[in-house]
C-alpha cells in the first residue's frame, strides 16, 4: 500500500509536468546529493532542466493533511535541503498555511502553495457544465453453438454457458473464464454498438467468434478429455444505455498570487484498476486528460 501523501505528490508532478520546458526532466520521488556527506538523499519530486550553460535544480515537497500547516513542517523541510544543492524549494500542502509558516518559508525563500478542493461552481466559468454523458454498451446472451477442433468431443455444460461460471480454459495464461468473459474481450470488436440508439430495448444480433491462433483458443473439460474452441456461435441482445456522471471534485493548485492548474474529475466512468477520471486545465487554458487511482484508505 502506497504511504500517506503518494497521491498528492503523484498529482503534483503531473500537473507540474503539464508546464514544464522542453527538455526539463521531472521525478518522484527523486534523488539528490547531500553536499557534506555524499549521500544520496530522497525528496518527493525533483525536478531538473538547464537554462544556457547553468543546471538548475527545483525541489517539491508535499503533505496531504487536514490541519493548517504550522512552522512545524517548514522547519522540517529547511533541515531536510539545507545541504542539497538547489536553486529552489516549493512546499505543497492540500491544506492552508499559518501566517507564521508562510513568513518563516519565505525568510528561507521557499515558496509555499496549496493544492485544495474548492466549490463546484467554478466549472461554470470554465464549461458550462455540471456532469459528462457517458455511453455504455450492455449485452447479454441468449445462446452459444460451440464448434470444436474435435467433433466428437461431448461435454454437457447445461445453464453453464449463460452464466458466469468459469469453464473455459486457456493454456497460454492458465486462466479460467466464463462465456460472459469471453464475450466482454470482444466487445470492441464489433460494428454493431454504433448502429444502436441509447436508452432502446436491446437488439438480438448473431456473432461468430473465430478462433484460428491456437495460442488465443479455450477449451473445455470433460472428464479427461479437452476440448479446444474452434468457433463460437452466439445470439446476443445489444443494448445501449445512457448515464449522466455528475462533477465529484474540483481542486485547485497555486499560491497566494495566482492559480497554476485547475483539476476537474468524474467518479464514476468505468475506468481499469478504479481510476477516477480527471481533466486538468493548465494556465494558457489548454486541458490536458489524466486519471488517478481512488484512495484506499
Amino acid at each position: 500500500m502506497a504511504r500517506k501523501g503518494r497521491e498528492l505528490e503523484i498529482l503534483i508532478e503531473k500537473l507540474e509536468k503539464a508546464v514544464l520546458p522542453e527538455g526539463a526532466k521531472i521525478s518522484s520521488p527523486g534523488r539528490v546529493i547531500d553536499r557534506i556527506t555524499g549521500q544520496s538523499r530522497e525528496v518527493d519530486i525533483l525536478i531538473e532542466y538547464t537554462i544556457g550553460t547553468t543546471p538548475i535544480s527545483i525541489i517539491i515537497e508535499c503533505r496531504d493533511r487536514k490541519a493548517t500547516q504550522d512552522t512545524t513542517w517548514i522547519e522540517q523541510v529547511i533541515t531536510k535541503v539545507k545541504d542539497v544543492k538547489a536553486n529552489k524549494v516549493i512546499v505543497v500542502s492540500s491544506s492552508d498555511f499559518s501566517t507564521q509558516a508562510k513568513t518563516k518559508a519565505s525568510f528561507y525563500n521557499i515558496e509555499t502553495r496549496t493544492y485544495k478542493e474548492i466549490d463546484k461552481s467554478i466549472i461554470e466559468s470554465w464549461w458550462k457544465i455540471e456532469y459528462m454523458h457517458l455511453l455504455e454498451n450492455k449485452f447479454s446472451i441468449v445462446s452459444a453453438e460451440i464448434i470444436y477442433d474435435n467433433p466428437e468431443f461431448k461435454g454437457d455444460f447445461g445453464d453453464k454457458l449463460g452464466l458466469d461460471e468459469k469453464i473455459f480454459h486457456r493454456d497460454t495464461d492458465k486462466l479460467t473464464y466464463s462465456l460472459n468473459d469471453i464475450f466482454q474481450g470482444v466487445t470492441n470488436q464489433i460494428p454493431d454498438w454504433s448502429t444502436l440508439s441509447p436508452d432502446k430495448p436491446p437488439v438480438p444480433k448473431s456473432i461468430t467468434i473465430n478462433y484460428s491462433n491456437p495460442d488465443s483458443r479455450f477449451f473445455l473439460l470433460s472428464g479427461d478429455s479437452k476440448g479446444y474452441v474452434n468457433q463460437l456461435k452466439l445470439v446476443v441482445n445489444l443494448g445501449v444505455v445512457s448515464k449522466k456522471i455528475p462533477v465529484s471534485k474540483i481542486s485547485q493548485y497555486g499560491n497566494d498570487e495566482k492559480t497554476f492548474s485547475e483539476v476537474i474529475e468524474f467518479d464514476g466512468i468505468p475506468l481499469p484498476e478504479s481510476q477516477i477520471l480527471q481533466f486538468i486545465r493548465n494556465p494558457d487554458g489548454s486541458i490536458s486528460l489524466s486519471a488517478r487511482e481512488k484512495n484506499k484508505d
